[in-house]
């Protein structure tokens, strides 16, 4: 009688296997397909991207500096608009404060 119920426990051992490999099978597949998926995705993301950059407009020429646009041009009113003004005499090494603590 103890021989049967080894029998009986192996044969269920190995349709437990069985099914453990057949989930595990799904799986594997399942991660695979989902690989393929991202990976198709990413590469028609970069193919896209390749497009966009070769129609870009080619970049301008590294001989010289370029200056800003706003340098070219100074206009007398923009410091009014600045939150700091540069004072006529703030490079004259002076206190900032006088004696009362105003500027």
């Amino acid at each position: 009688m103890p021989s049967q119920a080894k029998k009986l426990a192996d044969s269920d051992d190995e349709d437990l296997d069985s099914e453990v490999e057949e989930v595990l099978r799904d799986a594997t597949l399942l991660l695979i397909r989902l690989f393929y998926a991202q990976t198709r995705s990413h590469l028609d993301s970069m193919s896209q991207e390749l497009e966009i950059l070769m129609s870009a407009p080619p970049s301008p020429p590294h001989d010289r500096p370029r200056e800003p646009e706003n340098s070219r041009t100074k206009d007398p009113d923009s410091d009014m608009w600045k939150i700091e003004v540069p004072r006529a005499n703030a490079g004259s090494g002076g206190p900032l404060l006088d004696l009362s603590g105003k500027v």
